[in-house]
Parts: structure tokens; C-alpha cells; sequence
């Protein structure tokens, strides 16, 4: 399968397509960076998606700019939960050090233009939210012996 590319997917919860800041492609990346310049020390990120892309934007937001508070949210039960448990315990750390609270089994339902919700009800104010919960295949890809369409999503099996 030829996968030419991806974007953040951010159709699957309201907000997250208006409000959200993605880092998926370079403009996105830049508009993040202009809306981090805008806030006052003492300001909060949150920063959706606990897999490696989440953790490490969540991190070097922490130590890019250590006057902001940063917030990671997790739908899983911990970040990097494909890692082994020592992973985990590693990356814990280096998130615990960096100062960046964790909210784990926190599943975001909606982002608005001033924080976010979560599936139990609670609301979690944020000056910038950077999504990073799930990329997509833009265009239509094709198998490398066919020209039809290939599935939308693919599963890598584990080894």
C-alpha cells in the first residue's frame, strides 16, 4: 500500500477541527508556534493524544516554554501504551520532571475555543490545545497491484 502522506484527524470530535491546533504539517506547526507566543506565562496547553507524537509535543512545549503550564490527555491508560511497562515508567518520568500533569483515561469529547470536555463531564480550561490524537491518509491511496482504492484504515499486526 502506498500512504502518501498524512493529517491530523480531527473530524471525530466537535471542535477539534475549529479550535485544536494540529502539528501534522509545517502551517500548522507555525500557527502553533505564533498562538504559543501569544500567551502569558502562567498559561496552559493541553496537548490530546498520550502516543509518541503527544508526548513528544507535549514535552518539548514544556521545555520550550517553561513559563506555561502543560496538560497531556490520554484516552488510554497511560501514555505510549503500545510501549513496553518500562517505557512507560520511562516516559512518565521525563514528563513528571518537565513538570507536564497527566490525565490518564481522560477521553476528549469536544474542544471549544477556550479548553476542552471530557467524556465524564469535566472541563479543563486551556489556552491553546494541541491535537494530536489520530492521523488519517488524505487522498484516496492504491496497492501497489491495483488502482482501486485501498481501505481507509489498516491495521499493522504486532510482531
Amino acid at each position: 500500500m502506498y500512504a502518501l502522506g498524512s493529517r491530523a484527524e480531527t473530524t471525530a470530535v466537535p471542535g477539534a477541527a475549529e479550535y485544536a491546533h494540529t502539528i501534522a504539517d509545517f502551517e500548522q506547526a507555525v500557527r502553533l508556534r505564533h498562538r504559543v507566543a501569544e500567551i502569558a506565562s502562567g498559561g496552559t496547553l493541553a496537548v490530546v493524544g498520550g502516543g509518541l507524537t503527544g508526548v513528544e509535543a507535549a514535552a518539548e512545549l514544556a521545555e520550550s516554554h517553561p513559563g506555561l503550564r502543560v496538560r497531556l490527555f490520554t484516552g488510554a491508560e497511560d501514555v505510549g501504551a503500545g510501549l513496553s511497562p518500562r517505557a512507560r515508567r520511562h516516559l512518565r518520568h521525563a514528563l513528571d520532571r518537565l513538570g507536564i500533569g497527566v490525565h490518564p483515561n481522560t477521553a476528549v469529547t469536544a474542544v471549544r475555543p477556550d479548553g476542552l470536555a471530557t467524556r465524564d463531564g469535566a472541563s479543563f480550561a486551556a489556552d491553546a490545545v494541541v491535537w494530536t490524537a489520530g492521523f488519517r491518509v488524505p487522498g484516496p491511496a492504491t496497492t501497489a497491484s491495483s488502482s482501486s482504492p485501498a481501505p481507509t484504515t489498516a491495521r499493522v499486526p504486532s510482531c
